[in-house]
């Protein structure tokens, strides 16, 4: 006597084949004359592969249905941030099926902004506009030297010190007597700064 299966059995294994044929349609291709994404964000391609294929939707269902708090609940898998991995994460997945994921190009590091008063060119620092108070000052008087020292360069120069020499001739070395010196702080690019120095005159010839 041949018995017929049950009534329920009849009814899981249809919802079971009817569930399978559902996913086999969303995963299927379709063709269609609209022109469709081919690329999809790296954030489905669980196993990393390059391509959202039949072992990432494995990976998936492992979790479909789980609530964040419970074991199996992964965020990753929780696609649309709603703390449940349900349909409508489903319908994102399967949206994406079949594509390769988005190449993730590194993060262009950012330019560091150039200090102020610093670019190509060193700096250089001239001597410009030297006057006295006097210019004939008896012997053994005192007088005033001025000068303006500015940076034609392109950086910022570092401090430095403006020294005073008295020479016998037209041609001044360190060679020459040191009688002053006057501490210039640093300068950008253009900018001057006026020194001065208390001279006392020779008391003699020479």
């Amino acid at each position: 006597m041949k018995m017929k299966p049950p009534v329920k059995f009849l009814s899981f294994v249809l919802g079971i084949t009817s569930l399978l044929s559902l996913i086999f349609l969303i995963l299927s291709p379709q063709t269609s004359t609209v022109a469709l994404e081919t690329t999809a964000p790296p954030s489905l391609d669980f196993d990393g592969s390059g391509i959202v294929d039949f072992p990432d939707f494995l990976m998936f269902v492992n979790a479909f249905g789980s609530e964040d708090g419970q074991d199996k609940y992964e965020a990753k898998y929780d696609l649309n941030r709603d703390g449940k991995i349900a349909f409508e994460d489903l319908l994102i997945f399967t949206d994406n099926f079949g594509k390769s994921v988005v190449a993730q190009k590194p993060p262009t590091p950012p330019i560091p902004p150039t200090p102020s008063g610093q670019g190509t060119a060193p700096p250089d620092l001239i001597v410009e506009s030297p006057k006295v108070s006097d210019s004939s000052p008896d012997a053994g008087a005192s007088f005033t030297l001025s000068a303006t020292v500015r940076n034609q360069g392109g950086s910022r120069s570092a401090s430095t010190t403006l020294r005073y020499y008295l020479s016998t001739d037209e041609t001044i070395t360190t060679g020459d007597t040191e009688v002053d010196t006057d501490y210039v702080s640093r300068l950008d690019p253009s900018a001057i700064s006026d020194e001065s120095a208390r001279i006392e005159a020779p008391s003699g010839e020479g």
